[in-house]
Protein backbone atom coordinates (compact mmCIF):
# COMPACT_ATOMS: atom_id res chain seq x y z
CA UNK A 1 0.00 0.00 0.00
CA UNK A 2 0.68 3.74 -0.51
CA UNK A 3 0.39 6.31 1.85
CA UNK A 4 1.45 10.20 1.76
CA UNK A 5 3.56 10.32 4.67
CA UNK A 6 5.15 14.23 5.95
CA UNK A 7 8.22 13.75 7.29
CA UNK A 8 10.99 15.92 8.82
CA UNK A 9 11.77 18.99 6.59
CA UNK A 10 9.61 18.49 4.24
CA UNK A 11 6.32 20.95 3.57
CA UNK A 12 4.32 18.68 1.20
CA UNK A 13 3.07 15.18 1.55
CA UNK A 14 5.11 12.63 -0.27
CA UNK A 15 3.33 9.59 -1.51
CA UNK A 16 5.49 6.80 0.06
CA UNK A 17 5.36 2.77 -0.39
CA UNK A 18 4.75 1.15 3.15
CA UNK A 19 4.34 -2.46 4.51
CA UNK A 20 1.78 -4.06 7.15
CA UNK A 21 1.63 -6.34 9.62
CA UNK A 22 -1.39 -9.31 9.45
CA UNK A 23 -4.09 -7.64 11.69
CA UNK A 24 -3.67 -8.73 15.03
CA UNK A 25 -6.85 -9.07 17.66
CA UNK A 26 -9.30 -6.30 17.47
CA UNK A 27 -7.33 -5.02 14.40
CA UNK A 28 -8.70 -4.42 11.11
CA UNK A 29 -6.66 -3.13 7.26
CA UNK A 30 -8.55 -0.86 5.67
CA UNK A 31 -7.41 0.07 1.72
CA UNK A 32 -8.67 3.56 1.79
CA UNK A 33 -10.32 4.74 -1.25
CA UNK A 34 -10.88 8.30 -0.48
CA UNK A 35 -9.62 10.76 2.55
CA UNK A 36 -10.20 14.23 3.33
CA UNK A 37 -8.21 16.67 4.31
CA UNK A 38 -9.51 18.90 7.06
CA UNK A 39 -8.52 22.32 8.55
CA UNK A 40 -6.38 20.37 11.49
CA UNK A 41 -4.52 18.74 8.70
CA UNK A 42 -3.78 21.77 6.81
CA UNK A 43 -2.40 23.39 10.66
CA UNK A 44 -0.10 20.60 10.44
CA UNK A 45 0.96 21.03 6.90
CA UNK A 46 1.64 24.72 7.64
CA UNK A 47 3.09 24.60 11.29
CA UNK A 48 0.58 26.01 13.12
CA UNK A 49 0.23 22.48 14.88
CA UNK A 50 3.04 20.23 15.96
CA UNK A 51 3.91 16.62 16.67
CA UNK A 52 6.39 14.40 16.24
CA UNK A 53 7.09 13.13 12.50
CA UNK A 54 6.55 11.14 10.26
CA UNK A 55 3.24 12.03 9.95
CA UNK A 56 0.22 9.86 8.20
CA UNK A 57 -2.28 12.79 7.70
CA UNK A 58 -6.14 12.78 6.79
CA UNK A 59 -8.25 10.74 9.54
CA UNK A 60 -11.48 11.01 7.60
CA UNK A 61 -11.41 8.28 5.15
CA UNK A 62 -13.83 5.68 3.46
CA UNK A 63 -12.48 2.02 2.21
CA UNK A 64 -12.96 -1.55 2.01
CA UNK A 65 -11.70 -3.59 4.87
CA UNK A 66 -8.98 -6.10 3.32
CA UNK A 67 -8.06 -8.29 6.36
CA UNK A 68 -9.14 -8.84 10.31
CA UNK A 69 -7.54 -9.81 13.72
CA UNK A 70 -9.13 -12.94 14.94
CA UNK A 71 -10.98 -11.07 17.87
CA UNK A 72 -13.21 -9.43 14.95
CA UNK A 73 -16.98 -10.35 15.29
CA UNK A 74 -19.38 -7.58 12.99
CA UNK A 75 -16.11 -6.84 10.36
CA UNK A 76 -15.60 -9.23 7.90
CA UNK A 77 -13.43 -8.64 4.54
CA UNK A 78 -14.48 -6.87 1.45
CA UNK A 79 -17.12 -4.48 3.76
CA UNK A 80 -17.42 -1.04 2.86
CA UNK A 81 -15.95 0.87 6.19
CA UNK A 82 -15.52 5.05 7.20
CA UNK A 83 -13.28 5.83 9.28
CA UNK A 84 -13.00 8.94 11.65
CA UNK A 85 -9.83 8.61 13.82
CA UNK A 86 -8.98 11.03 16.22
CA UNK A 87 -5.73 10.80 18.76
CA UNK A 88 -6.25 12.66 22.39
CA UNK A 89 -3.83 14.10 24.03
CA UNK A 90 -3.23 11.56 26.38
CA UNK A 91 -3.07 13.37 29.56
CA UNK A 92 -6.66 14.16 30.25
CA UNK A 93 -9.73 11.23 30.86
CA UNK A 94 -11.80 12.43 27.98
Amino acid sequence: MRAAILDDGQDELVLTAIEHEKPQGREILVRTEAVGLCHSDLHFLDGVLKRARPLLLGHEAVGIVEAVGDEVGTITVGDRVVTCLVMGCGSCGR
